[in-house]
């Protein structure tokens, strides 16, 4: 998931380069989230800091093989838990490690001294997450919230199902094959296949 939290991050930049118009979008990446989901009793900013300081906004997590993304939306001045695998009775698997989450990314940004305003109007946020697919298998939680990621536009979620997985599978391995970052090492590999010693 790291690799293609990379690749997002590198892709927003890119989209917010050439328009004025597009929101910021930023995940943090599996170290950092670690440390956010922490007990607030128990959480030091200081430990999230130098990753802090330069982003902002999304974040993904995974416990007992289960991925959800928490967002904090800055725009509409709410947190959402896009979980994909929601209870019945409306909680998901992982809302109590969000509410952590959200909790310490406040006391984060208060930390930091980078935007007083915004970690006080922080404190007043809801949570309300917006209507989101939900998936029927047991194992697309991981597709399912690069979905989410890619498909909430920070007012509505748009819609999709199982049935994008299996496009969307072939279509990361092909972008991260692709990718730049690994032009060298898929060449070498290719190399070595083609012309075996």
């Amino acid at each position: 998931m790291d690799v293609w939290i990379e690749k997002f991050n590198h892709e927003a930049m890119i989209i917010c380069k050439d328009s004025a118009r597009q929101k910021i979008r930023y995940a943090f990446t599996h170290n950092i989230v670690e440390k956010l989901v922490a007990d607030p009793k128990k959480f030091n900013a200081a430990t999230c800091l130098d990753e802090f300081n330069d982003q902002c906004a999304k974040y993904k997590f995974l416990k007992n093989e289960h991925w959800a993304i928490p967002t904090i939306n800055i725009m509409m001045k709410q947190y959402h838990i896009f979980d994909s695998m929601k209870m019945d009775k409306g909680a998901g698997l992982l809302d109590e490690l969000a509410r952590n989450l959200f909790l310490n990314f406040t006391t984060l940004v208060d930390a930091s001294k980078l935007a007083p305003k915004l970690a006080k109007d922080m404190e007043l946020y809801l949570l309300k997450t917006p209507d989101h697919p939900q998936q029927v298998t047991l194992f697309d939680c991981g597709f399912f919230g690069i979905l989410f990621m890619e498909n909430f536009n920070g007012k509505v979620m748009a819609e999709f199902d199982n049935n994008y997985c299996p496009d969307l599978r072939r279509t990361l391995a092909a972008d991260l094959i692709e990718a730049r970052e690994n032009q060298d090492s898929v060449e070498k590999l290719m190399e070595e296949e083609l012309n075996p010693k």
